[in-house]
């Protein structure tokens, strides 16, 4: 039986009774991480070798996992494309990564970030695409080469 402590202030059933038995709190807590520990293990593993035995290919259970490695190509490729570093004094482009900018951070930031930008399974690459350049230009990751102004808003945009 699964115990919902998310929304209960009482300890699960089990914990209590080891609590009531006078359990040293350090151990009920080493041994429930260790439970929790195998449980996700078992289910880690039980997720890959469906995967496994399908091939990989059943839609269902890797869409979830190709759709995150979808944008972090995206954010991989606008990276590779944009060094400043490596643009050539008459390249035209109006903005580059800026020099030291690790591709780590932007995935770190990114991290922290993605449950605020709203994404969704139903977003097309172009969306995700420019969701994620107006992302980097926010966190300065992808910046203006020249103040023309391009960036800010036209009129009636609002």
């Amino acid at each position: 039986m699964h115990y919902d402590i998310e929304n209960s202030e009482d300890l699960a059933p089990h914990l209590q009774r080891m609590v009531d038995h006078g359990v040293n709190g350090l151990d009920i807590m080493h041994g429930e991480l260790k439970n929790l520990m195998l449980m996700a293990d078992a289910r880690f593993t039980e997720a890959q070798q469906i995967e496994e035995e399908n091939d990989y290919s059943d839609a269902m259970e890797s869409m979830e996992r190709k759709y995150w490695e979808g944008m972090s190509d995206i954010m991989k490729d606008i990276f590779d494309n944009n060094q400043i570093t490596d643009l050539a004094a008459n390249d035209y482009v109006d903005e580059a990564v800026p020099a030291g900018i690790t591709l780590k951070q932007i995935f770190d930031q990114f991290w922290e970030d993605v449950d605020s930008l709203g994404f969704t399974m139903d977003h097309g690459g172009e969306i995700l695409e420019e969701t994620i350049r107006d992302w980097m230009r926010e966190k300065d990751f992808l910046v203006a080469l020249d103040d023309d102004g391009w960036l800010d808003d036209e009129p009636g945009d609002n």
